[in-house]
């Protein structure tokens, strides 16, 4: 079992947030990807729904996960990035995996002050504060691509 974990440096009031997938088979492998203020106030409008932040969350999420993610791969993502929100982040981020990949992970919430938080959370919380502060390399930190597509396919 290989798990991809995630987790994101930055609050939505920010100037700018970042999010970081880590997937460690034989070699660890990453993606970063940078979201704005602008890009986050564009997509609430965009939402015009009482839950947009978990829907924007599910959409940033998935779109950090598509190049690496793998047919069985667990997703591990960092509790305190989401807090009370997760149940419903897991639900849409379910709903992107099965309509735009086919497929259905194992979504697990954890804290890193847990046990099994500390295990894989641990890498991409210090990828994700390299990526705050520019010094991820391998591949760089890249913008955020357009999520209307998958916030479109929340809209139900």
């Amino acid at each position: 079992m290989v798990v991809v974990a995630i987790d994101r440096s930055g609050n939505f009031t920010d100037a700018a947030m970042w999010l970081v997938a880590v997937r460690y088979e034989f070699d660890q492998e990453h993606r970063a990807l940078e979201m704005s203020q602008a890009d986050f106030q564009f997509y609430m409008k965009k939402c015009n729904f009482v839950n947009y932040r978990e829907k924007i969350s599910a959409a940033w999420i998935y779109e950090c996960l598509r190049p690496i993610i793998q047919t069985g791969d667990t997703i591990e993502i960092d509790k305190d990035f989401l807090g009370s929100h997760a149940d419903y982040v897991k639900k849409c981020l379910k709903r992107l995996l099965n309509k735009f990949k086919n497929s259905d992970h194992s979504i697990e919430f954890y804290s890193m002050r847990t046990k099994e938080g500390k295990k894989h959370i641990k890498r991409a919380d210090k990828k994700s504060k390299k990526a705050r502060h520019k010094e991820l390399r391998n591949p760089s930190v890249k913008k955020c691509p357009d999520l209307s597509t998958l916030l479109d396919a929340l809209k139900i």
